[in-house]
Parts: structure tokens; C-alpha cells; sequence
């Protein structure tokens, strides 16, 4: 097919054009598990790098399941967002937030020590206990279960022993 579209070269696009665009990360920037996972190797070998705390806290939702049950796992899951969400105006930017574990919260704390993560899990704490969380209509009243683990930096080989430590 002479002059047809066939004979025709593709036209190539810019390369600003072929790369999605992705928007950076808000302040409402929540992770999923593999997302958190690979930002606490990151933030795990960074502090070992640079002998830096990291801290995390493991949240979950006291009775979470036991609402879901009672509402329906929609509820389930949009409460447990809604957790999320406030704990993530609760918390400095730099630190990272993410699902862990299905109904689980990881929050990692980059240069952060041990006391500095305790501090901050027990503002948590009592901040969630006086929220009214609005879920479809509903409101909740929820309380949170905190375990926290601090790495100095130099003191632990593996990420996963900062995890288990929480």
C-alpha cells in the first residue's frame, strides 16, 4: 500500500510525553504493604548509613474486626482509613505511613530514638481515643494498640529486627 498509513513512520512523542506523570506524595500520603516494606529497607539502611535512629510504631485498631463484623467489612475498611488519615495530620511529613499486615498500621519515624517514638505513640494514643470518626454516617469511637521498636542506627543488622521489635 504505497502512500497508505502502513508506509507512514510512527511519530515519536517527546519523552516527557511517555512518562506517566506521577504526583509527589501529599500530606495524606498513605502506603500500601509492599510500599512501607520497601521504604523501611530504605530508611532502615539509611540510618544504618548515616548511624541515625529509626523508630517505627505497629497500630492496630482495638476491635476492629469485631466492628467489622458488626457494620460489614465496608466499614471495616473505611474506618481503618479513616484512622490513617488522622494519624497522618498527626505525624511530621517526613515520616512514613503505610497498611501493614491487612488491618495493621506501620508508621516509621526517620531520626527519631526510641524515647521520641514513645512520646509520640502515647499523643497518638490519646488524640485517637477523644476522635469521633464519621464513617459513612456512623460515628466511631476508637482506641489503638501501640508497639514501638528504635534502632540506634548501628546496633541492628536487619530491618526485619526493627519490625519484630515492635
Amino acid at each position: 500500500m504505497a502512500g497508505g498509513k502502513r508506509d507512514q513512520e510512527p511519530e515519536e512523542k517527546p519523552l516527557e510525553a511517555k512518562v506517566p506523570r506521577v504526583e509527589p506524595p501529599g500530606e495524606e500520603a498513605l502506603f500500601n504493604e509492599a510500599q512501607i516494606l520497601h521504604l523501611l529497607k530504605v530508611e532502615f539502611a539509611r540510618a544504618r548509613r548515616y548511624r541515625q535512629p529509626l523508630s517505627c510504631a505497629l497500630l492496630s485498631v482495638d476491635r476492629l474486626e469485631e466492628k467489622g463484623d458488626l457494620h460489614g467489612p465496608r466499614i471495616r475498611a473505611s474506618l481503618l482509613r479513616e484512622v490513617m488519615l488522622f494519624l497522618r495530620k498527626a505525624v511530621r511529613v517526613s515520616d512514613f505511613l503505610g497498611v501493614y499486615e491487612r488491618e495493621g498500621i506501620l508508621l516509621l519515624l526517620p531520626h527519631t530514638d526510641l524515647e521520641g517514638c514513645r512520646t509520640l505513640a502515647e499523643r497518638i494514643k490519646e488524640e485517637v481515643k477523644k476522635q469521633e470518626f464519621l464513617v459513612e454516617g456512623k460515628p466511631f469511637q476508637v482506641t489503638l494498640s501501640i508497639g514501638i521498636a528504635a534502632s540506634s542506627g548501628k546496633d541492628l543488622l536487619f530491618h526485619d529486627a526493627l519490625l519484630k521489635g515492635a
